[in-house]
């Protein structure tokens, strides 16, 4: 959960004991701006306000005017990383279309950075940034709140085919429509549409509860296993043609493949529910030589 922060006071004594013994002065400067969280603005601030009370002689003057050109130097080039490369990515969250910070971010691992560039060296935009991520917030329940009555629905009704049969409403479906954990949805209906009918979605949330995402080694684990369903097999172990079904090493590739294009969670249940899908024929191969064409039933 991305918390907004304020400024706090900081003791310029608690900050000059800390850096007065270290000889390193890219390490000062570290500490003062990302420790302390205070540009070089900040700190004068602070040594102006401090000198008005105490007398500093000639040798710690110096000191702390060496500090200050060190951090001004550091402080230019944070600045030049914050305009050119975070500020652009906060910017570009403002502005776009996508309301999940957290979906927003999950590739790009700069989030923190970019707040905490913000937070020292912009802090009016680092406040504005929050209004917008409130409003965005605001807007995403009320999505979440119109899907969550649709799965509801659906998880009720079940899932209707192309042949006007029914099927069950998977995991896979639910990602679909919103990237909020079940349980999380059921305490968000509960608060806000609370219905006889969240029965069914708090079956749903308890069948899929003990999730986890598949991780690089439980991808290749999953792709080694032999997947197969009521199969029997001859002397060489192959399968007896119509004995039973058998997943193949493509389609548990396509199963991955298909979680990734629809942004769906590669997980455990995910996964699982995908090779459920090839075993009941929701989802079918159309082979045509290097072309494998998914088709939905």
């Amino acid at each position: 959960m991305i918390k907004q922060i304020k400024k706090r006071k900081v003791s310029f004594i608690g900050v000059f004991n800390e850096i007065k013994v270290l000889g390193n002065s890219d390490s000062i400067s570290e500490i003062i701006f990302f420790k302390y969280k205070l540009n070089v603005s900040d700190f004068i601030g602070l040594y102006d306000s401090m000198r008005l009370k105490r007398n500093f002689d000639g040798d710690t003057q110096f000191f702390l005017s060496e500090v200050i050109d060190n951090l001004t130097q550091f402080e230019e080039k944070r600045r030049d990383e914050y305009f050119s490369i975070y500020k652009i990515v906060l910017l570009e969250f403002i502005n776009g279309d996508c309301f999940d910070i957290n979906e927003f971010f999950k590739d790009k691992g700069l989030l923190q950075k970019s707040l905490d560039y913000a937070f020292i060296l912009d802090y009016e935009f680092y406040n504005l940034f929050f209004e917008a991520l409130e409003k965005k917030n605001n807007t995403l329940m009320k999505m979440n709140l119109v899907a969550g009555v649709e799965i509801v629905r659906k998880i009720e009704d079940g899932v209707k085919t192309e042949d006007d049969s029914v099927r069950e409403f998977d995991i896979i479906d639910y990602y679909m429509y919103t990237k909020l954990a079940p349980s999380k949805m059921v305490l968000l209906l509960k608060k806000y549409a609370n219905s006889p009918n969240l029965l069914f979605l708090k079956k749903f949330a308890n069948k899929n509860d003990n999730d986890y995402p598949l991780r690089k080694n439980d991808i290749e684990q999953r792709l080694s296993d032999r997947t197969v369903y009521n199969c029997k097999f001859d002397e060489s172990g192959k399968v007896v043609p119509g004995t039973g079904f058998e997943i193949s090493d493509a389609d548990k590739i396509f199963i991955l493949e298909y979680l990734k294009q629809n942004n769906i969670p590669i997980t455990d249940l995910t996964y699982a529910a995908g090779l459920r899908r090839f075993k009941n024929g929701v989802f079918k191969h159309k082979e045509n030589e290097n072309v494998k064409e998914l088709i939905m039933k």
